[in-house]
């Protein structure tokens, strides 16, 4: 997005940022374990369920069978959740280097995370809206949730512009298209596509319509926590990495806690508190 100098990422970054997720960073090995252990009795069961069940249940279901989804999708969603669980297995055995770098890697086994959740219904809840709407109406609804993704990156962008520089942008005709206009257009063509599909066949299933709601959901959650949180999130943590030793200094951070340990600390070039002369 930019590159920062140093005493522009601190006009973005504040020390809360490093100590989010304060509970992990300073856990006992076993702690994290158990963490960990309960994660994968969650998560992995979930993911052959998804792998195996998902095809199946919309073929009998809805009497479809959309390729895509059982060739494509749900296997890299299957992936994507065993990845995340490995990950999470990797970062309770691999040594912790500093807060900064164990910070970082937090933060990317929290992105699998967060990017699994919301999308582990997405091929049972997509294959409702081909069913009931048919593909004219969900790349239509796929265009608007486009839409909305490049004003999210456009909105995140200027936030960022705006505290580093301290200048008020002009906004152009995307920057109006936010969440709420968002939900009414899809809520609007949801009412429109049921009430041409009742018209035509007179009946629809209202179950469906929940169902296809819940899709449009889960896809505007995922934007928002993928593109906002999680990756602001990242963004932060990454400069915190890149600048280390100043954010150490500025945030008077002792060393035997930046290392973890005072052994830690005492193999590495003291920062804070800074050696008297």
């Amino acid at each position: 997005m930019f590159r920062l100098s140093y005493d522009q990422a601190k006009k973005l970054v504040n020390r809360g940022e490093l100590f989010s997720t304060p509970t992990y960073n300073g856990s006992t090995f076993g702690s994290r374990f158990i963490s960990a252990f309960l994660m994968t009795i969650f998560m992995g069961p979930l993911a052959m369920i998804l792998g195996i069940g998902t095809s199946n249940s919309l073929e009998e279901l809805f009497r479809i069978n959309i390729p895509l989804i059982s060739h494509v999708i749900t296997p890299v969603i299957t992936i994507l959740i065993s990845v995340t669980v490995i990950g999470y297995w990797i970062s309770v055995i691999a040594p912790r280097r500093n807060i900064a770098s164990f910070n970082m890697r937090s933060n990317v086994l929290l992105f699998g995370l967060i990017i699994s959740v919301p999308v582990v219904v997405f091929p049972l809840t997509f294959g409702t809206t081909v069913y009931l709407y048919g593909l004219p109406t969900v790349i239509l609804q796929a265009i608007l949730l486009l839409i909305y993704i490049l004003f999210k990156i456009r909105s995140y962008r200027n936030e960022v512009r705006e505290k580093i520089f301290n200048g008020q942008l002009k906004k152009s005709a995307i920057d109006r298209f936010n969440l709420k206009i968002t939900v009414i257009s899809l809520v609007v063509i949801d009412l429109v596509s049921a009430t041409f599909r009742f018209v035509m066949f007179g009946h629809i299933s209202l179950k469906l319509v929940l169902l296809d709601m819940m899709f449009q959901l889960l896809m505007l959650m995922a934007i928002y926590l993928v593109l906002v949180y999680t990756y602001n999130k990242l963004y932060k943590a990454s400069y915190i990495v890149k600048y280390a030793r100043e954010f150490q200094y500025d945030w008077k951070i002792p060393d035997k806690e930046w290392w973890f340990t005072a052994d830690a600390a005492a193999k590495h070039p003291r920062v804070y508190p800074p050696v008297k002369k």
